[in-house]
């Protein structure tokens, strides 16, 4: 993408024009009552938004996790294919339920927007794939170690798809994270090659995933504005009394979903997994099947609160909430499971990406409010000027001056000989 980059200096719709934001919370505002838009006096969003969903994203990311590890280290279920297609087919039910009893809208799906999303489906099972492949194949803080090295690949990915830059103190903030991550991963005993491999692979999927999905909403937003747009301009007598639904999460979560679980099934069936999976010996223990169905539910609110995340921030800011769903399990990790050996230099690099994750967070925050007071100055610059302009016309502009009483005696006089 050409062009200058936009600095990216607020938490919230950074880097976009006020089309994109106008767009977007249009979107947001109409779709779904789940977010509630509200402003300040400057005209930007609060943050309400955006803080609640990164959270929501956090916890249940966490979740997903640490039960995914249960379920393929615990129970040595590896069949990732059919974790994912248990977890696919779960969210589709799920969502045509919900819309059923009336908990959630989306439009009537079409085959044409289905097959404009084949990238972002793509993408996606790419990543989950091989991220349970590195999460098998590696504890839970090496993991998450080389998860923190995917944000070098975010920033990279918005400046250079998205246009959007980054400031150098933050790009230092993520480097500090690097740094750690590479210093866990080199000195954990427990450290394998595949799972290396799996590892770099899921970084490179997360960023080509986060970018499109950004880039996916973006355009969906676009759409709605152009099928409200052509409603308006059709006659009264054609068009239909009530305006065309708008796309939403919903939607895409549908479109992923289902184009997704036919790309897995074929593979299952294929490789033979599924008759392996039903035939496994933890398939008939009560607490395999309580993990397993919880990594179901908690997948289709992970892609929610994903989906919300990524649109009321960035990429980026929800690399980083995963980064701090990073931490909370490494520290879960070490006491749940059996395969992490602390030394004093595996424990200084993930002291060390811990640290990086917080320095990050600290010079958001001073951005953010750099960007406030700039905006709340250039708010006050604008209403003393249209004051001084207001009290200009008023001074130039000529008095109005009242008749006369000899005009107005006159007047009466030629109205009384009428």
């Amino acid at each position: 993408m050409t062009g200058t980059p936009r600095p990216f200096s607020s938490v919230l719709g950074a880097g976009k024009d006020q089309r994109e934001r106008d767009l977007e919370s249009n979107q947001c505002s109409e779709s779904t009552p789940l977010v509630r838009q509200k402003h300040n006096r400057d005209g930007s969003l609060l943050h309400f938004d955006a803080v609640l969903a990164c959270l929501t994203y956090l916890f249940i990311s966490a979740g997903i996790t640490l039960f995914n590890k249960a379920v393929m280290s615990l129970f040595n279920f590896k069949l990732f294919e059919v974790i994912l297609l248990c977890q696919t087919v779960f969210t589709v039910v799920a969502m045509m339920l919900f819309k059923r009893m009336g908990l959630l809208h989306y439009p009537p799906l079409t085959f044409a927007r289905a097959m404009s999303l084949i990238p972002l489906t793509g993408f996606n099972l790419l990543r989950i794939i091989v991220g349970l492949g590195a999460l098998a194949y590696l504890n839970v803080p090496t993991n998450s170690a080389m998860l923190r090295a995917g944000s070098i690949c975010i920033i990279a990915g918005e400046y250079f798809f998205l246009s959007i830059g980054s400031s150098n103190r933050v790009i230092g903030a993520v480097l500090v994270q690097v740094v750690g991550a590479i210093v866990a991963a080199y000195n954990d005993l427990h450290f394998t090659a595949i799972g290396l491999v799996f590892g770099l692979f899921t970084c490179l999927f997360n960023c080509a995933y986060a970018i499109q999905m950004k880039i996916d909403l973006n355009h969906q937003a676009e759409i709605n504005a152009r099928r409200l747009k052509q409603w308006e301009e059709s006659a009264v007598a054609v068009r239909p009394e009530h305006p065309p639904e708008k796309e939403n999460i919903y939607s895409l979560l549908m479109y992923f979903s289902l184009n997704s679980t036919p790309v897995l099934l074929i593979w299952a069936i294929l490789a033979g997994d599924l008759p392996r999976a039903m035939q496994h010996p933890a398939a008939i223990l009560p607490s395999f099947q309580f993990c397993f169905l919880f990594t179901a539910t908690l997948a289709a609110i992970l892609n929610l609160s994903s989906f919300y995340a990524t649109k009321l921030t960035s990429p980026l800011i929800v690399s980083v909430t995963s980064n701090i769903k990073n931490i909370t399990c490494d520290v879960a990790g070490i006491f749940l499971f059996g395969d992490v050996t602390l030394t004093p230099f595996y424990l200084t690099g993930l002291i060390v990406s811990a640290s990086g994750a917080g320095l990050f967070t600290y010079v958001k925050y001073i951005e953010s409010e750099a960007h406030r007071k700039e905006t709340e100055r250039a708010r006050r610059q604008q209403e003393e000027v249209a004051k001084v302009v207001q009290q200009h016309a008023y001074i130039s502009a000529p008095p109005t001056t009242a008749p006369s009483t000899g005009s107005l005696a006159s007047t009466r006089s030629s109205d009384q000989k009428v």
